[in-house]
């Protein structure tokens, strides 16, 4: 099973014209229609998560900016994660709902689980009474700092600058 799940990590599924072809049926969890042909690709590294929410839209993709859609895509995650990464100590989840007031808890809730799902935010409990839980971004995390001041920056030169003028 261990070698079954380290193949299934190194795997991307394409159509039609079949290489080695593996069938479906072996991969318990997974399911993809039969038309479709794994393939797999040498160096790819792995997201924790990618395996589990596997979905045909992400089965035909080979973009990577896809992909990188798939971590942070959202409304809401690309603030969540900037307000981590911007906070020097780790956040609680009250700290992240006051920075966000927009956020509904049941949302904040939701994409602080699939964040943490997919390995971009450690979250840590601790053994008190009222349970404390803070948030903080992990070493994997961190490496999307340059790209969320990339959009930061875009975003300040083109879009509200637009606003401004409407």
């Amino acid at each position: 099973m261990r070698k079954l799940l380290q193949l299934e990590e190194r795997l991307i599924i394409h159509s039609p014209k079949p290489f080695p072809f593996l069938p479906c049926s072996i991969f318990s969890g997974l399911k993809i229609p039969s038309r479709y042909t794994l393939y797999l690709i040498s160096g790819t590294k792995w997201i924790p998560g990618y395996f589990k929410s596997m979905s045909a839209k992400r089965i035909a993709s080979k973009c990577p900016i896809e992909e990188l859609l798939v971590l942070i895509g959202g409304r809401w995650k690309p603030v969540i994660l900037w307000w981590l990464l911007s906070s020097e100590e780790p956040l609680r989840f009250k700290g992240l709902r006051q920075r966000m007031p927009r956020i509904s808890q049941k949302v904040l809730t939701q994409q602080l689980r699939e964040l943490e799902r997919d390995g971009l935010v450690r979250r840590e409990m601790f053994a008190e009474m009222p349970v404390r839980v803070e948030y903080a971004p992990t070493p994997f995390g961190v490496k999307l700092r340059p790209v969320l001041r990339a959009l930061d920056s875009w975003a300040r030169k083109h879009v509200i600058v637009r606003k401004g003028r409407s």
